[in-house]
């Protein structure tokens, strides 16, 4: 098993030293856009926000009326 086990490894190290070798900085083109980016609209700020309206949440809204409070009485301590 351990044979096996290093041939795997070996394998695995000679194709990441081949790759490397073949790609080159110069070669990547930085003004083309990003394809594995996300798009800025499909990551929204508040992603829990449709839920709380969707399902009529009400401790959203005490969380906001309460977030100063909590934020002054870890400055006093």
């Amino acid at each position: 098993m351990k044979k096996g086990r290093h041939r795997r490894y070996e394998e695995a190290r000679k194709f990441q030293r081949e790759n490397a070798a073949a790609f080159s900085v110069e070669d990547f083109e930085f003004d083309e856009p990003d394809l594995f980016s996300k798009e800025e609209e499909d990551a929204p700020d508040d992603q829990y926000g449709d839920l709380a309206d969707k399902y009529d949440d009400d401790y959203s809204d005490l969380a906001d009326k309460y977030a100063d409070f909590d934020d002054n009485e870890e400055e006093k301590t």
